[in-house]
């Protein structure tokens, strides 16, 4: 189109994921960086929303640091659906994780490109 100037190379991504943990390490950087953040809770059965209070947050960071590499070859069955939601805001960014049950859940940004991280909470300590 005449007079029309899109530059579609800043649209342009790479199909696969960085690594399996991107999302994962996207958190921990703004936790390093000392960002503020609220939690929530979704309980997917009776709809309704929790505040986790600020002293309970650190179960955020100490359940990243508590991963590793193998806790990221996991799937998600089609068939199974999230059992509640923790939604983390940070003031320019939204996350997601899905607990799906005791042992997985996934974790992704509100308006992610990529595929979520799946993570297996087995041999994480509680």
């Amino acid at each position: 189109l005449p007079g029309c100037n899109i530059n579609t190379a800043q649209y342009i991504r790479p199909n696969t994921k960085p690594n399996i943990n991107y999302y994962t390490n996207e958190i921990h950087e703004r936790l390093n960086n000392k960002e503020p953040y609220n939690i929530k809770i979704f309980d997917l059965d009776i709809y309704k929303y929790y505040n986790v209070s600020q002293e309970e947050h650190s179960i955020l960071p100490e359940f990243i640091d508590s991963l590793n590499e193998k806790n990221y070859d996991a799937e998600v069955e089609k068939e199974l659906t999230p059992q509640y939601k923790l939604i983390i805001e940070f003031s320019d960014a939204k996350y997601i994780i899905n607990a799906y049950n005791d042992t997985l859940v996934s974790l992704y940004p509100w308006d992610g490109f990529y595929d979520e991280d799946v993570i297996s909470m087995e041999e994480v300590s509680d």
